[in-house]
């Protein structure tokens, strides 16, 4: 728990602490001091509704940059200047109204694809923490403005920016009290829901743990779920789109972590570990940005109960399979974070935000890494309608096709009949076989290729020798049917030709004369 202290009685509660034995310590000696670090040395009044007192310099103008905390006013300027400059990728759109009457501006991105995903991402569920704000705000200027240079996985998707959940709270803030949470709703003689603990899923369970009845508590969560004009505008957008949502980020303050469901209890999701490895994947990229470390769990694992979150919503009813609550710095600072800070942070975050969506894809489309990292920076040949091979291993990366007649064909594989029935390889090891068989007869042999199922290195194929191979001058024909390699390869012991299938002076185009020796071990000599 963290509470302030005026400068003239931190004595006195040192003291009263100290004689019940409460352990503590001072986080921040001088919060003045440090708002002037968040905020800037300069500080102007101003007393528009929408705009706070310590409203920097470069920034009346309404010039949106992330050298400094912006208003409200700035903040919906620049959306709206994005719209009008990029009118092809994104717009804006009002979903919903506050209770004092403030506009709720939503920025849509998108290329128009049909087939496109949709990610949502917002800040400033929680009034005091601005550099949730900040940090969406600059992903959402960076895939806009640089949108033919992104990654295949962000321009694949529609991307919602909801930049402030909370006007009010984010204005009052601004104007009057800097460390406000709720919004600005009245209940009775006091003001505020905690907009986070007012979604539908888990709502007032867990007891005062995870979140309160009392109005006058900062963890209030409402008379009942999406009371909240706020919480009931997200609600809408998301169950009334037609896009299927894969990723879920709500941007926070303070705390270094990166949380997934469940935040109402201590049981795990369904796909616990699949956002952990998702949450992983994030916390990797960040880290090789800054080396700043984020922890990766479950909402009550990592941090405490929290019932009637807006990730447990989206994951729990809205079924958006990523669903993820980013905490960002800083644990020094607490909520006021320097300004200077604000793009360390924001770029750092974007290359973990990218490193999810492209995990997302690959689960998606079942592609390894590797496969798909191949197929990005080098050309796969057309698959054969009669050859299946397995997909690319690292060596080599690809593999060339070479000039063939009527199909292509890879590397090693000559297609002679008009119409070939192909067997279809497969291969019960983990580690890629032959990229295919070669089609000599319309009748092959009947007999299958029978791969062992011990983790035997592959090769593209194998040489077709005399039954006393000679290590210098292996008798082959001049086309072999597989790509051969030359008899002095390290061909494992483990693996020899069928003495009794092959013909010395010409190489047989039935693999089903070339079976592997079962009756062999692991030696030595193989490589294995």
């Amino acid at each position: 728990m963290d509470f302030f202290v005026d400068k003239p009685r931190v004595a006195q509660v040192a003291s009263m602490l100290h004689e019940r034995g409460i352990p503590f310590s001072v986080s921040i000696r001088d919060v003045d001091e440090l708002r002037c670090r968040e905020q800037g040395s300069s500080i102007t009044v101003n007393l528009s509704t929408t705009e706070r007192p310590g409203h920097s310099k470069d920034a009346p103008c309404g010039c949106m940059n992330w050298k400094s905390y912006h208003g409200l006013r700035t903040i919906y300027n620049f959306l709206d200047k994005l719209a009008e400059t990029h009118p092809y990728l994104c717009n804006t759109c009002i979903i919903g109204k506050t209770c004092e009457g403030r506009d709720i501006k939503l920025l849509m991105i998108s290329n128009g694809c049909p087939s496109n995903k949709a990610v949502w991402l917002d800040g400033g569920i929680h009034a005091r923490e601005w550099v949730s704000v900040a940090v969406v705000t600059y992903i959402a200027n960076e895939i806009v403005q640089n949108f033919n240079k992104m990654p295949e996985s962000v321009t694949n998707k529609d991307w919602y920016v909801l930049s402030v959940v909370n006007p009010d709270g984010y204005v009052y803030t601004h104007t009057t009290d800097r460390m406000w949470r709720k919004n600005r709703s009245q209940y009775g003689q006091c003001a505020g829901v905690d907009l986070n603990r007012n979604f539908s899923v888990g709502w007032g369970e867990a007891g005062e743990d995870g979140s309160s009845e009392d109005p006058g508590s900062i963890f209030y969560r409402g008379p009942k779920p999406f009371s909240e004009p706020e919480t009931a505008a997200i609600k809408k957008v998301i169950h009334d789109s037609k896009t299927d949502f894969r990723a879920f980020l709500s941007f926070h303050s303070y705390g270094e972590v990166i949380i997934f469901p469940w935040g109402y209890t201590s049981d795990p999701c369904p796909s616990y570990v699949e956002l952990l490895e998702g949450g992983t994947v994030m916390a990797r990229a960040i880290h090789a940005v800054n080396g700043r470390t984020y922890k990766v769990g479950s909402t009550k694992d990592i941090m405490y109960y929290s019932a009637g979150t807006s990730v447990d919503w989206s994951y729990g009813s809205a079924k958006i399979p990523y669903s993820y609550m980013i905490e960002l710095p800083s644990k020094q600072h607490r909520f006021l974070l320097p300004k200077d800070q604000i793009i360390p942070t924001a770029k750092e975050v974007f290359c973990g935000v990218i490193e999810l969506m492209q995990f997302i894809d690959r689960r998606r489309t079942g592609k390894s890494q590797s496969a798909t990292s191949c197929r990005a920076t080098a050309s796969c040949p057309p698959k054969p309608s009669s050859i299946k091979p397995v997909s690319c291993s690292t060596k080599p990366p690809c593999i060339k096709p070479i000039s063939c007649s009527p199909t292509p064909s890879f590397t090693g594989l000559t297609c002679r009949s008009p119409k070939p029935s192909c067997k279809k390889l497969i291969s019960s090891s983990p580690t890629p076989s032959f990229t295919g068989l070669t089609c000599r007869s319309p009748k092959p042999s009947s007999k299958k290729l029978n791969i062992s199922s011990s983790p035997t290195p592959s090769f593209t194929g194998l040489p077709c020798c005399s039954p006393k191979p000679s290590r210098n001058k292996p008798i082959c024909s001049p086309t072999p049917s597989f790509t051969a390699l030359n008899s002095c390869s390290p061909i494992p012991s483990c693996i020899r030709p069928n003495p009794s299938c092959i013909r010395p002076t010409s190489c047989s185009p039935n693999p089903s004369c070339i079976r592997p020796n079962t009756s062999c071990r692991p030696h030595s000599s193989c490589n294995l």
